[in-house]
């Protein structure tokens, strides 16, 4: 009798799990022809005249930035630049002669970065030159200061504002309180009960664009997802 029972009990687990897990990859597959019907109907154009995802003939494309981390000086930044952007000899050898543009934080320990209110000659001054040129293109977060607080966003702010220094993307940066995502990079500048809550002064400066600390090891995420690119070596899941 128990032994029946006990068959009946598991039944009705494996039968429960089974079932869950069938909702689930049904959700999943709804998601993913949800998706690759949103990428057919931007990209067809094979039957309409529309506009190309990229322009003829290319069919992709990539985008290169250097990180501000690790810059403590403005001598090295200036090197750094001048090795990407230019095909002069610098002492990492020959410049490639790329446009690539660079970060800037407001607050950080010099063993950090090279930072706006550093107090060391020049450093503002060069960041807001880069940042009008177009080579300084985002933030990386207001910096690395653990006491951050709203106070600061403020000062911040409205230095960049008196001096028309605009940029519109803002990226995370390691764990600092004033980071906008709050599961990688543990950051409270979107919490509004917190004394570093700044996102609502941050978006009305200017900014549009967020990375939240998050990375894909998925290459191509606007191949259609059916079996064949799923298990495909062009377009790896694990890399």
């Amino acid at each position: 009798m128990k032994s029946k029972r006990f068959r009946k009990t598991l039944y009705i687990l494996l039968s429960s799990f089974a079932a869950v897990i069938l909702a689930f990859i049904s959700i999943y597959l709804i998601n993913i022809y949800n998706i690759d019907r949103s990428y057919y109907q931007a990209y067809n154009t094979k039957d309409k005249v529309a506009l190309r995802k990229f322009p003829y003939p290319y069919k992709a494309a990539m985008t290169i930035c250097s990180d501000i981390d690790g810059t403590t000086t403005k001598e090295e930044f200036l090197e750094i630049q001048k090795f990407l952007n230019t095909k002069e000899e610098t002492g990492m050898g020959k410049g490639v002669g790329l446009e690539i543009g660079n970060s800037f934080v407001m607050y950080a320990p010099p063993t950090c970065a090279f930072s706006y209110f550093s107090g060391n000659p020049g450093n503002a001054q060069i960041i807001g030159k880069f940042i009008k040129t177009g080579y300084i293109d985002f933030m990386h977060s207001y910096g690395e200061k653990t006491d951050f607080a709203r106070e600061d966003a403020i000062k911040a702010i409205e230095e960049l504002n008196n001096n028309q220094y605009k940029v519109d993307v803002w990226v995370d940066h390691a764990k600092t309180p004033d980071n906008l995502g709050d599961d990688t990079t543990f950051g409270l500048g979107d919490h509004p009960h917190s004394t570093a809550y700044h996102s609502d002064l941050t978006l009305a400066y200017g900014i549009k664009f967020v990375w939240l600390g998050r990375i894909t090891t998925v290459i191509g995420q606007s191949i259609p997802i059916t079996l064949k690119t799923f298990f495909a070596n062009s377009f790896p899941i694990f890399v």
